[in-house]
């Protein structure tokens, strides 16, 4: 019994007299045999971030066996797979999310543009049609001599030639395989808009007079595909197209 207390008094005193990085030392390596153990019932047992950076200053000068090595390499390559796996899901979740903003951005614009256009189109027709009632009205009034000098020096300012007229272009774009080419470029006299996703476009165009009865192209691209266009007729106040792209 005496020999026991000797031995432990002993013990106590070479541990008190150790210096605080031996203490940790000891510490760290009694952490990682413990953390093994468990390890070895339990696979999936790995060493944490928190506790990898405990122990890293004391690695060199722990008394570790070869498994207990593997073991603390293995729980750095979770850790860093982890904060891969992690890292990657935020670089996807900001993709989508920019996705989707550029998308219904994209959308709105095209709606934008659309109603415009339409808008315009009707402002243009009831201006026609303003034109055309105030044509008539003036048939019935008698034409007098200072009259006829104006039409002839500056010609009739309400005369419907001097103003334009909107022609509604509509028509779908499709690959070879007769699929539907979503945000295909469209363009014709500096307008434009990209089809739907059913490969369809529709919109008006303003034309000025004097490219009235005048043929007109109307252009369409998309990467990877090599562009087409076709004439449009300008008498006609709506054009239906179709178009076929072929990939360069």
């Amino acid at each position: 019994m005496k020999i026991e207390l000797a031995h432990d008094f002993i013990a106590k005193k070479i541990y008190e007299e150790a210096s605080i990085d031996d203490k940790a030392r000891a510490r760290a390596t009694k952490m990682v045999h413990e953390r093994y153990q468990h390890y070895l019932s339990s696979k999936n047992f790995l060493l944490t971030e928190r506790e990898l950076v405990y122990i890293n200053p004391f690695i060199e000068r722990m008394d570790l066996i070869e498994e207990e090595q593997y073991y603390i390499r293995k729980s750095k390559k979770a850790i860093k797979k982890e904060k891969l796996m992690r890292r990657i899901k935020d670089i996807a979740l900001v993709a989508l999310l920019s996705g989707i903003v550029f998308s219904s951005w994209g959308y709105w614009e095209r709606q934008r543009f659309f109603h415009a256009s339409k808008h315009l189109a009707s402002a243009q027709d009831s201006i026609n049609v303003l034109l055309r009632n105030q044509k008539g009205a003036r048939s019935d009034i008698p034409i007098t001599s200072s009259d006829k000098n104006k039409t002839h020096q500056g010609g009739d300012p309400l005369s419907p030639l001097v103003f334009f007229s909107t022609i509604k272009l509509e028509g779908k774009v499709t690959n070879e395989q007769n699929e539907p080419i979503n945000e295909a470029l469209v363009q014709i006299m500096g307008a434009q808009v990209l089809t739907k996703e059913d490969g369809t476009y529709e919109f008006y165009l303003v034309l000025p007079p004097q490219n009235m009865g005048k043929n007109i192209s109307l252009h369409i691209s998309k990467t990877n595909y090599l562009p087409t266009s076709t004439p449009i007729d300008t008498d006609n106040p709506s054009v239906q197209s179709a178009f076929t792209l072929v990939r360069e």
